[in-house]
Protein backbone atom coordinates (compact mmCIF):
# COMPACT_ATOMS: atom_id res chain seq x y z
CA UNK A 1 0.00 0.00 0.00
CA UNK A 2 1.05 3.78 -1.15
CA UNK A 3 0.92 6.11 2.98
CA UNK A 4 -0.78 9.04 1.66
CA UNK A 5 0.10 12.29 3.28
CA UNK A 6 -2.30 15.21 4.27
CA UNK A 7 -1.64 18.72 2.25
CA UNK A 8 0.50 20.72 4.65
CA UNK A 9 -1.67 23.31 6.79
CA UNK A 10 -1.79 27.23 4.79
CA UNK A 11 -2.65 29.64 7.83
CA UNK A 12 -4.27 33.55 7.75
CA UNK A 13 -2.96 35.77 10.08
CA UNK A 14 -4.49 39.05 11.28
CA UNK A 15 -2.30 42.07 11.71
CA UNK A 16 -3.86 45.53 12.38
CA UNK A 17 -7.24 45.54 10.88
CA UNK A 18 -6.59 43.14 7.90
CA UNK A 19 -6.17 39.23 7.30
CA UNK A 20 -2.98 38.24 5.33
CA UNK A 21 -3.29 36.80 2.97
CA UNK A 22 -7.21 38.09 1.94
CA UNK A 23 -7.19 35.74 -0.72
CA UNK A 24 -6.10 32.02 -0.21
CA UNK A 25 -6.54 29.13 -3.21
CA UNK A 26 -6.41 25.55 -1.67
CA UNK A 27 -6.99 21.81 -2.24
CA UNK A 28 -10.09 19.91 -1.25
CA UNK A 29 -8.85 18.37 2.00
CA UNK A 30 -6.63 20.78 3.25
CA UNK A 31 -6.76 22.64 6.69
CA UNK A 32 -6.66 25.93 7.16
CA UNK A 33 -5.13 28.03 10.60
CA UNK A 34 -6.15 31.31 11.79
CA UNK A 35 -3.93 32.89 13.55
CA UNK A 36 -6.37 36.02 15.40
CA UNK A 37 -6.13 38.33 18.34
CA UNK A 38 -8.89 38.40 20.70
CA UNK A 39 -10.09 41.87 19.44
CA UNK A 40 -11.03 39.86 16.09
CA UNK A 41 -13.26 36.74 15.40
CA UNK A 42 -13.61 34.66 12.32
CA UNK A 43 -17.52 34.36 10.73
CA UNK A 44 -18.04 32.36 7.89
CA UNK A 45 -20.42 33.64 5.60
CA UNK A 46 -22.04 30.36 4.68
CA UNK A 47 -23.55 29.42 8.46
CA UNK A 48 -20.48 27.56 10.10
CA UNK A 49 -20.12 28.66 13.58
CA UNK A 50 -16.10 29.82 12.89
CA UNK A 51 -14.59 31.46 16.29
CA UNK A 52 -15.10 34.05 18.55
CA UNK A 53 -13.07 37.02 19.87
CA UNK A 54 -11.57 34.59 21.96
CA UNK A 55 -7.96 34.30 20.77
CA UNK A 56 -8.06 30.86 21.20
CA UNK A 57 -6.39 28.82 18.18
CA UNK A 58 -8.63 27.91 15.27
CA UNK A 59 -8.53 25.83 12.19
CA UNK A 60 -10.81 24.87 9.31
CA UNK A 61 -10.32 21.43 7.06
CA UNK A 62 -12.06 22.02 3.74
CA UNK A 63 -13.86 18.95 2.57
CA UNK A 64 -15.87 20.45 -0.43
CA UNK A 65 -14.47 22.53 -3.19
CA UNK A 66 -16.07 26.01 -3.67
CA UNK A 67 -15.41 29.79 -2.58
CA UNK A 68 -15.76 29.96 1.12
CA UNK A 69 -16.04 33.96 2.58
CA UNK A 70 -15.04 35.26 5.97
CA UNK A 71 -15.00 38.10 8.25
CA UNK A 72 -14.76 39.68 11.38
CA UNK A 73 -18.00 40.27 12.44
CA UNK A 74 -16.60 42.95 14.94
CA UNK A 75 -14.40 44.67 12.24
CA UNK A 76 -16.43 44.05 8.82
CA UNK A 77 -14.47 45.84 6.66
CA UNK A 78 -12.11 42.50 7.67
CA UNK A 79 -12.75 40.26 4.84
CA UNK A 80 -11.21 37.43 3.17
CA UNK A 81 -11.79 34.50 0.93
CA UNK A 82 -10.71 30.96 0.20
CA UNK A 83 -11.16 29.15 -2.41
CA UNK A 84 -10.92 25.14 -2.48
CA UNK A 85 -10.02 22.97 -5.99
Amino acid sequence: PTATTAAPTRTITQSGFAFTPTNLSISVGQTVSFVVNASHDVTWRNGDPGRDATGAPYSRTFSSAGTYSFLCSIHPSMTGTITVG
